[in-house]
């Protein structure tokens, strides 16, 4: 392809990132799926494995760091106690759901061995507050779905992180669980989360020696690679060393911190944090484009197996997500929000970024891992904008549809108990 029209297509797609994004959310759909479409249509004339070239191992590892020192970022402690008092057990509930069922069917169905199947699980178990945000905005939820939703995304974000950096570690030391493993696993994060806050206060007070320095919002993404490449090469999980750092970041105002640091120290680095944050939501939101285009791209590794076992897991995932809700969802709720949440579970950027750094890093079960992830993202943005469309317009659909169905059950029952007289 002439590289004019490359240059082009690029100068599009960010454009579009910014415009779309707008357009869709409005809409209440995700533009992750517009962006997968346009991927489906580039694949046809461009070959996938250009997109990324030769530094596909690398670019992944620089996105998924920047992704992880978000995520830690946005966890701060001082929201915890704004959270609301259910938004916890309903959380852990839907995780505990997908889990189980996401690794089961890798398992059992993909053949895959049970630290994959995990790893997996994992990385999907959340969802996705890029999406999620925008769209409960837009539906003009009231406070409390709005809260519960967005603690959910933050929580889980967490959880996908840290639970899929745990179950790669055991990848990359052979997919083995023993007791010797396990130790090295445990060791390699604990040194990792140390390296990380080690790191953070190193990070202030390279902060208050650039009181006269200007333009410098990339100097913490370079840091977090320093970070995250020192820590692995010593022998430590980068990742959580990433992650520890972006936690201590987000809460430098903290009164924890302040004990250790000179209110000056810490005034200088809450100032540029938050300049940060504008700047890498900017970020993430090129990085997701540019991966949900690759997510489409990829259609060639994908099968229709695989999206049928993503259909039937979203459905399961949405009916066992309705339990969570009339479980934990706090009182005031109405009926139609209760139904929104319900169907409100897209998969977004953490595991199609965490796929992806699989799969360019050659593990044994990448193609398989990258396979599920991205066809379960992609029907998670499809379930979610069908059954929201219908939540909005027509609430009672879904109850009128339970009733049809118990309906159906009891007159086949009582078929079954009374047969037909023979003549």
């Amino acid at each position: 392809m002439d590289i004019s029209v490359v240059v082009l297509l690029v100068g599009l797609l960010i454009f579009g990132s910014f415009f779309f994004n707008r357009i869709f959310s409005s809409l209440r759909v995700p533009s992750a799926l517009f962006f997968i479409i346009v991927g489906v249509i580039i694949g046809f004339y461009v070959d996938p494995n250009l997109y990324f070239g030769d530094i596909g191992g690398a670019f992944a590892a620089l996105t998924l760091n920047v992704i992880i020192y978000h995520v830690g970022k946005r966890f701060n402690f001082k929201n915890i106690k704004t959270v609301p008092t259910r938004a916890l057990p309903f959380t852990l509930l839907n995780v505990f759901f997908t889990i189980i069922f996401i690794a089961g069917a890798a398992r059992f169905i993909g053949k895959m061995d049970w630290t994959a199947s995990l790893f997996l699980a994992f990385i999907l178990s959340g969802t996705s507050s890029v999406i999620i945000l925008p769209i409960a905005q837009s539906l003009k939820l009231k406070d409390k779905s709005r809260k519960t939703l967005a603690y959910e995304s933050v929580f889980t974000d967490v959880i996908c992180i840290v639970g899929g950096l745990i179950f790669f570690e055991y990848i990359m030391h052979g997919g083995n669980a023993t007791v010797g493993v396990s130790g090295q696993v445990a060791e390699s994060i604990l040194f990792g989360l140390l390296s990380g806050v080690i790191a953070g206060v190193l990070w202030v007070l390279v902060l208050i020696s650039m009181k006269q320095v200007t333009h410098t919002m990339f100097a913490s993404l370079a840091f977090i690679l320093i970070i995250f490449g020192a820590s692995t090469l010593i022998g430590f999980n980068g990742g959580f060393a990433v992650l520890a750092f972006g936690i201590m970041a987000g809460n430098i105002d903290h009164n924890l911190f302040k004990k250790w640091f000179a209110t000056g120290m810490t005034d200088k680095a809450k100032e540029y944090s938050s300049n940060e944050n504008h700047f890498l939501e900017e970020v993430i939101l090129l990085i997701q484009t540019y991966f949900f285009v690759y997510m489409g791209m990829m259609l060639e590794y994908y099968s229709t197996l695989v999206f049928l076992i993503a259909l039937v897991l979203m459905v399961i995932l949405v009916l066992l997500r309705w339990v969570s809700v009339r479980a934990f969802a706090s009182k005031g709720i109405d009926y139609k929000e209760r139904i929104i949440m319900s169907v409100l579970l897209p998969k977004g950027i953490i595991p199609a970024v965490m796929a992806t750094f699989a799969f360019e890093m050659g593990i044994n079960e990448g193609v398989k891992i990258m396979q599920f992830a991205y066809a379960i993202i992609i029907i998670s943005l499809f379930v979610s904008s069908v059954l929201i469309a219908i939540a909005r317009k027509d609430p009672e659909y879904f109850g009128r549809v339970k009733d049809k169905m118990l309906s159906h059950s009891k007159s086949d029952k009582d078929v079954d108990n009374n047969p037909p007289e023979e003549n």
